[in-house]
């Protein structure tokens, strides 16, 4: 797996703004490993991780 470290600047209930850390372990599927090279490139982490940390559930 490879680490990863993501800053996020998230809206609180009273409508503050909250820096958060998130630490991330990714490892893709080995099957999958050409389709996401050449979809998404050698990189496919930095495109990928942000947008799937910045979802949250609602309260």
């Amino acid at each position: 797996a490879k680490p990863r470290t993501i800053a996020l600047l998230t809206g609180t209930k009273d409508l503050q703004m909250d820096n958060i850390t998130c630490h991330v372990f990714s490892c893709p599927n080995i099957t999958s490993l050409s389709t996401i090279h050449q979809e998404l490139g050698a990189e496919y982490d930095d495109r990928v991780l942000p947008s799937i940390a910045s979802k949250r559930e609602p309260d």
